[in-house]
């Protein structure tokens, strides 16, 4: 059995197979989910640390607190620290295996895969894109920001330098590095227009990164996460400002998802957050559809909660919490309604499993 003929049987047998070496390499709290299965570090107490993807011919490893993503058998190199051959004849040792052989390996397990099976929902989990990053030397081509009109939206200097915002006087614009939210690499940046007209003029507003796709990351992530895990909440808005308008008032909470439609990989990253809430906290002006759309995609894997100004008194149409006054933005925060079973029952009913 060669390398990738051995992916192949554990993904077809990933029920029995990862957990197996999973507590090989002495990884604690392994859990089954729907679609993946997670374990804590064999020296660690994250109960949510690696977080294994099951595809139809491979297993996707994620170690999110040591910056890792692979394959099993890589995974398994990375965690006895060997070769790689080492690692793979470790696992089929550990798997009952022989080297040769694949196809009586196979039938001695039957291949109903149950995570194959999950392909007639939509909640299917799909093969991980890499994020790739982008030299840090690129940021050297902007200065420090010196634009007013940033503090005087409640950004502070001290955040901006944390966060490294910067300003680029040749495009007229603010520029918004994204640190992938795995290990803090640059993977690139958003650059808004400064200028008030910009429509008239047929400006764009933003300027991403060419080939980055917003989707698969989200933003303050990777600065935020430590005080999320230590405040045990992590709170999900749209925009970049948003997060740095809070950070500025001491929260550091709040991370943003570059829009309101939680994407499968954005999911992940937030299901794998050693947190006990998730508040989704979208702007005013997004349909309440769209809101639990956002919560049933997080229903399964950790408690979900939303903030809405039912009233219509506290926010305008395309507000955000973190426009508000810091008293009114923590008032709604407390006031966030959990998304229960009845309203998952609801949504089922009305629009069926679209979001998982």
């Amino acid at each position: 059995m060669d390398a990738r003929e051995l992916n192949i049987y554990i993904a077809e047998n990933a029920i029995d197979a990862v957990p197996k070496i999973l507590e090989g390499l002495q990884c604690d709290n392994i859990k089954i989910k729907d679609n993946y299965i997670t374990a804590s570090n064999p020296d660690g107490d994250n109960t949510s640390a690696i977080t294994c993807y099951i595809n139809e011919d491979s297993v996707v490893v994620i170690n999110w607190t040591r910056g890792f993503r692979g394959g099993i058998i890589s995974f398994t190199k990375n965690i006895k620290g060997c070769e790689f051959f080492p690692a793979y004849k470790w696992i089929c040792q550990m798997l009952g295996l022989p080297y040769a052989g694949y196809k009586k390996a196979v039938n001695a397990v039957p291949k109903d895969n149950p995570f194959i099976r999950l392909k007639r929902y939509r909640y299917v989990v799909k093969p991980v894109k890499p994020v790739e990053s982008i030299n840090e030397i690129i940021m050297n081509r902007f200065v420090d920001l010196e634009w007013e009109g940033l503090f005087r939206e409640g950004v502070t200097p001290k955040t901006c330098k944390e966060f490294g915002v910067k300003y680029s006087y040749e495009q007229k614009r603010i520029i918004y590095p994204h640190r992938y939210a795995v290990n803090g690499e640059l993977v690139a940046y958003n650059a808004r227009t400064v200028i008030d007209n910009y429509e008239e003029l047929g400006i764009p507003k933003f300027l991403i990164s060419k080939g980055y796709i917003k989707s698969s990351n989200i933003y303050g992530l990777w600065e935020n996460r430590k005080y999320m895990e230590e405040a045990r909440c992590c709170i999900v808005v749209e925009s970049e400002k948003s997060v740095l308008k809070r950070h500025s008032l001491g929260d550091r909470r709040f991370c943003a998802i570059s829009g309101h439609s939680l994407s499968d990989e954005q999911k992940r990253l937030l299901a794998a957050l050693d947190v006990s809430e998730i508040v989704i906290s979208f702007d005013q002006d997004v349909s309440l559809k769209e809101v639990f759309y956002a919560c049933e995609k997080i229903y399964p894997y950790k408690k979900v909660s939303f903030t809405r100004d039912l009233t219509g008194n506290i926010l305008k149409p395309k507000q955000s919490i973190a426009d508000l006054r810091n008293k009114d933005c923590l008032k709604m925060i407390d006031d966030r309604m959990v998304y229960n079973e009845t309203m998952h029952k609801a949504y089922i009913i009305k629009y069926g499993r679209t979001a998982l």
